[in-house]
């Protein structure tokens, strides 16, 4: 969520953002961020070993999309967490107010 700012490319999204480890990869949920609505609705930003099949885009003020983070192993259990976030000028709002435990 730190590096989604008003202008940042996709593509600058994808470059910069933590890549999954390879022994994980086949645990991995799709996407890193969506927009919101019934479904994974556009913007549909696909994790690093999907993104040559992403479309362009960029992130702009007043957009809202859901960010999305899961990793696992083979053999375990695992969680999804999703978080909406509002696009500012200087970076994003959360918009949930779900605590998270460390």
């Amino acid at each position: 969520m730190e590096l989604i700012k008003n202008g940042l490319s996709f593509n600058e999204f994808n470059e910069k953002s933590w890549k999954i480890p390879e022994r994980f990869q086949p645990y991995r949920y799709s996407l890193a961020a969506h927009g919101v609505g019934m479904a994974d609705e556009w913007p549909v930003i696909l994790l690093h070993p999907d993104f040559e099949y992403n479309h362009g885009g960029r992130f702009e003020t007043n957009m809202v999309v859901c960010v999305e983070s899961l990793i696992a192993e083979k053999g375990s259990e695992s969680i999804k967490l999703e978080t909406q976030v509002l696009v500012t000028e200087n970076g994003v709002e959360r918009l949930d107010t779900f605590p998270w435990e460390l």
